[in-house]
Protein backbone atom coordinates (compact mmCIF):
# COMPACT_ATOMS: atom_id res chain seq x y z
CA UNK A 1 0.00 0.00 0.00
CA UNK A 2 2.55 2.69 0.64
CA UNK A 3 4.14 2.21 -3.10
CA UNK A 4 0.41 2.42 -4.18
CA UNK A 5 0.00 5.84 -2.55
CA UNK A 6 3.29 7.08 -3.31
CA UNK A 7 2.45 7.61 -6.62
CA UNK A 8 -0.80 9.02 -6.02
CA UNK A 9 0.35 12.67 -6.93
CA UNK A 10 1.46 11.72 -10.79
CA UNK A 11 -1.69 9.44 -11.12
CA UNK A 12 -4.73 11.64 -9.40
CA UNK A 13 -6.81 13.63 -11.92
CA UNK A 14 -8.77 16.98 -11.16
CA UNK A 15 -12.18 14.81 -10.90
CA UNK A 16 -13.26 16.33 -8.10
CA UNK A 17 -14.17 20.24 -7.16
CA UNK A 18 -12.12 21.40 -4.10
CA UNK A 19 -15.25 22.31 -0.91
CA UNK A 20 -16.22 25.67 -0.34
CA UNK A 21 -16.81 27.04 3.28
CA UNK A 22 -20.09 25.63 3.93
CA UNK A 23 -19.36 22.10 2.54
CA UNK A 24 -16.63 21.65 4.93
CA UNK A 25 -18.53 22.76 7.56
CA UNK A 26 -20.79 19.69 6.91
CA UNK A 27 -17.79 17.47 7.07
CA UNK A 28 -16.34 18.65 9.93
CA UNK A 29 -19.78 18.58 11.79
CA UNK A 30 -20.33 14.98 10.32
CA UNK A 31 -16.87 14.00 11.83
CA UNK A 32 -17.56 15.64 14.72
CA UNK A 33 -20.42 13.08 15.75
CA UNK A 34 -18.76 10.07 14.05
CA UNK A 35 -15.99 10.70 16.46
CA UNK A 36 -18.06 11.27 19.38
CA UNK A 37 -19.62 8.30 18.83
CA UNK A 38 -16.37 6.25 19.64
CA UNK A 39 -15.89 8.68 22.78
CA UNK A 40 -13.65 11.19 20.46
CA UNK A 41 -14.37 14.51 21.59
CA UNK A 42 -11.00 16.37 20.84
CA UNK A 43 -11.97 17.26 17.19
CA UNK A 44 -10.90 19.48 15.03
CA UNK A 45 -8.95 19.26 13.85
CA UNK A 46 -7.43 15.67 13.44
CA UNK A 47 -5.03 14.78 15.69
CA UNK A 48 -1.84 13.70 14.57
CA UNK A 49 -2.11 9.96 13.50
CA UNK A 50 -4.51 8.63 11.57
CA UNK A 51 -4.08 4.70 12.58
CA UNK A 52 -3.34 5.95 16.23
CA UNK A 53 -5.71 8.58 16.47
CA UNK A 54 -8.58 7.78 14.14
CA UNK A 55 -8.90 4.34 13.32
CA UNK A 56 -7.53 2.58 16.89
CA UNK A 57 -10.81 3.25 18.88
CA UNK A 58 -12.75 0.87 16.57
CA UNK A 59 -9.32 -2.11 16.43
CA UNK A 60 -9.87 -1.70 20.23
CA UNK A 61 -13.61 -2.69 19.73
CA UNK A 62 -13.18 -4.92 16.75
CA UNK A 63 -10.31 -7.00 18.98
CA UNK A 64 -12.40 -6.77 22.18
CA UNK A 65 -15.89 -7.80 20.68
CA UNK A 66 -14.93 -9.70 17.33
CA UNK A 67 -18.18 -10.14 15.02
CA UNK A 68 -20.49 -9.12 18.02
CA UNK A 69 -19.21 -5.51 17.82
CA UNK A 70 -19.84 -5.24 13.67
CA UNK A 71 -23.72 -4.13 13.96
CA UNK A 72 -22.22 -1.11 16.15
CA UNK A 73 -19.67 -0.25 14.06
CA UNK A 74 -21.80 -0.46 11.26
CA UNK A 75 -24.73 1.91 12.79
CA UNK A 76 -21.37 4.90 13.38
CA UNK A 77 -20.31 4.31 9.57
CA UNK A 78 -23.42 4.31 7.92
CA UNK A 79 -24.33 7.51 10.18
CA UNK A 80 -21.41 9.37 8.78
CA UNK A 81 -21.90 7.96 5.27
CA UNK A 82 -25.48 9.48 5.16
CA UNK A 83 -23.96 12.74 6.38
CA UNK A 84 -21.32 13.06 3.81
CA UNK A 85 -23.08 12.24 1.25
CA UNK A 86 -24.48 15.74 0.40
CA UNK A 87 -21.00 16.92 -0.03
CA UNK A 88 -19.39 13.45 -1.08
CA UNK A 89 -18.56 14.95 -4.92
CA UNK A 90 -16.53 17.55 -3.21
CA UNK A 91 -14.13 15.41 -0.90
CA UNK A 92 -10.38 14.34 -2.49
CA UNK A 93 -7.15 13.47 0.27
CA UNK A 94 -6.60 17.61 0.36
CA UNK A 95 -10.25 17.82 1.94
CA UNK A 96 -8.60 16.75 5.21
CA UNK A 97 -5.14 18.01 4.87
CA UNK A 98 -7.29 21.69 4.95
CA UNK A 99 -8.10 24.18 7.66
CA UNK A 100 -9.86 23.39 10.13
CA UNK A 101 -9.47 19.32 9.21
CA UNK A 102 -5.85 19.70 9.47
CA UNK A 103 -4.35 16.23 8.32
CA UNK A 104 -0.74 15.26 8.59
CA UNK A 105 0.70 15.98 5.46
CA UNK A 106 4.06 14.28 5.95
CA UNK A 107 2.19 10.90 6.77
CA UNK A 108 -0.20 11.33 3.70
CA UNK A 109 -3.18 10.87 5.94
CA UNK A 110 -5.38 12.91 3.91
CA UNK A 111 -5.28 9.63 1.74
CA UNK A 112 -5.34 7.46 4.33
CA UNK A 113 -8.92 9.64 5.58
CA UNK A 114 -10.15 9.85 2.39
CA UNK A 115 -9.61 6.03 1.58
CA UNK A 116 -11.28 5.50 5.26
CA UNK A 117 -14.27 7.26 4.08
CA UNK A 118 -14.62 4.88 1.40
CA UNK A 119 -14.24 2.24 2.31
CA UNK A 120 -16.68 2.37 5.65
CA UNK A 121 -19.00 3.78 3.13
CA UNK A 122 -18.96 0.44 1.47
CA UNK A 123 -18.54 -2.09 4.40
CA UNK A 124 -21.52 -0.57 6.41
CA UNK A 125 -23.79 -0.12 3.77
CA UNK A 126 -25.54 -3.18 1.48
CA UNK A 127 -24.59 -5.45 0.12
CA UNK A 128 -20.71 -4.84 1.75
CA UNK A 129 -21.74 -5.11 5.42
CA UNK A 130 -23.71 -8.66 4.76
CA UNK A 131 -21.23 -10.12 2.58
CA UNK A 132 -18.58 -9.37 5.21
CA UNK A 133 -20.98 -10.69 8.49
CA UNK A 134 -21.83 -14.01 6.37
CA UNK A 135 -17.95 -14.20 5.71
CA UNK A 136 -16.70 -12.61 8.51
CA UNK A 137 -14.80 -15.99 10.13
CA UNK A 138 -13.68 -17.64 6.78
CA UNK A 139 -11.99 -14.21 5.46
CA UNK A 140 -9.75 -13.96 9.07
CA UNK A 141 -8.97 -17.23 8.67
CA UNK A 142 -7.63 -16.48 5.45
CA UNK A 143 -5.66 -13.60 5.98
CA UNK A 144 -4.07 -15.66 8.65
CA UNK A 145 -3.31 -18.22 6.55
CA UNK A 146 0.11 -17.04 4.94
CA UNK A 147 1.16 -20.73 4.25
CA UNK A 148 -1.66 -21.48 1.67
CA UNK A 149 -1.29 -21.41 -2.08
CA UNK A 150 -3.83 -18.68 -2.71
CA UNK A 151 -2.57 -16.44 0.42
CA UNK A 152 0.64 -16.27 -1.35
CA UNK A 153 -1.09 -15.71 -5.05
CA UNK A 154 -2.56 -12.36 -3.34
CA UNK A 155 0.74 -11.29 -1.95
CA UNK A 156 2.84 -12.07 -5.83
CA UNK A 157 -0.46 -10.45 -7.56
CA UNK A 158 -0.08 -7.49 -4.78
CA UNK A 159 4.65 -7.43 -5.95
CA UNK A 160 3.06 -7.58 -9.29
CA UNK A 161 1.24 -4.37 -9.12
CA UNK A 162 3.79 -2.45 -7.43
CA UNK A 163 6.18 -3.52 -9.93
CA UNK A 164 4.21 -2.00 -12.86
CA UNK A 165 3.70 1.14 -10.63
CA UNK A 166 7.66 1.13 -10.05
CA UNK A 167 7.89 1.75 -14.20
CA UNK A 168 5.81 4.99 -14.48
CA UNK A 169 3.68 3.28 -17.47
CA UNK A 170 0.67 4.50 -19.77
CA UNK A 171 -2.39 5.00 -17.92
CA UNK A 172 -3.62 2.41 -20.39
CA UNK A 173 -1.43 -0.25 -18.52
CA UNK A 174 -2.23 1.35 -15.34
CA UNK A 175 -5.75 0.94 -15.42
CA UNK A 176 -4.77 -3.14 -16.78
CA UNK A 177 -2.64 -3.16 -13.72
CA UNK A 178 -5.21 -2.31 -11.40
CA UNK A 179 -7.99 -4.41 -13.01
CA UNK A 180 -5.56 -7.38 -12.87
CA UNK A 181 -4.83 -6.72 -9.19
CA UNK A 182 -8.29 -6.51 -8.37
CA UNK A 183 -9.09 -9.55 -10.32
CA UNK A 184 -6.46 -11.53 -8.95
CA UNK A 185 -8.19 -10.89 -5.18
CA UNK A 186 -11.57 -11.44 -5.95
CA UNK A 187 -10.69 -14.89 -7.25
CA UNK A 188 -8.18 -15.68 -4.65
CA UNK A 189 -10.71 -14.56 -2.18
CA UNK A 190 -13.32 -16.21 -4.11
CA UNK A 191 -11.54 -19.48 -4.03
CA UNK A 192 -11.17 -19.44 -0.47
CA UNK A 193 -14.44 -18.20 1.68
CA UNK A 194 -17.00 -18.11 -1.58
CA UNK A 195 -17.96 -15.48 -4.36
CA UNK A 196 -19.78 -13.26 -2.40
CA UNK A 197 -16.66 -12.94 -0.16
CA UNK A 198 -14.44 -12.31 -3.65
CA UNK A 199 -17.05 -9.97 -4.53
CA UNK A 200 -16.35 -7.87 -0.74
CA UNK A 201 -12.65 -7.45 -1.09
CA UNK A 202 -12.37 -6.63 -4.49
CA UNK A 203 -15.13 -3.75 -3.82
CA UNK A 204 -12.96 -2.93 -0.74
CA UNK A 205 -9.63 -2.73 -2.53
CA UNK A 206 -10.96 -0.79 -5.12
CA UNK A 207 -12.42 2.08 -3.16
CA UNK A 208 -8.28 3.19 -3.31
CA UNK A 209 -7.64 2.36 -6.60
CA UNK A 210 -10.80 5.09 -7.52
CA UNK A 211 -9.13 7.61 -5.69
CA UNK A 212 -5.55 6.57 -6.84
CA UNK A 213 -7.06 6.66 -10.61
CA UNK A 214 -10.36 7.99 -11.46
CA UNK A 215 -9.62 7.91 -15.48
CA UNK A 216 -9.59 3.86 -14.88
CA UNK A 217 -12.90 2.25 -15.43
CA UNK A 218 -12.47 -0.92 -12.79
CA UNK A 219 -13.77 -4.28 -13.29
CA UNK A 220 -16.90 -5.74 -12.03
CA UNK A 221 -15.92 -7.72 -9.39
CA UNK A 222 -19.05 -9.93 -9.19
CA UNK A 223 -17.95 -13.11 -10.24
CA UNK A 224 -19.64 -14.51 -13.06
Amino acid sequence: QTLISSVLSSLLSSAWAACNDAQMKTIVECYKSFDASYGITSFPPFKDDYFEDFHRPRGIMMNNDGIAAKPTVMKYGKALTECLTPVADCIEDSTFEQSPLNANLEKKDGHRFNMDRLQTAYQCTEPGYSYQMRHYFCLDHFKADQESDLYKKKEECNAELNGVLEGNHSEEKMCSAYNKDLECYRDCFADYCGDEAGEFYCELRSQEYRINVPICVFIDCKRH
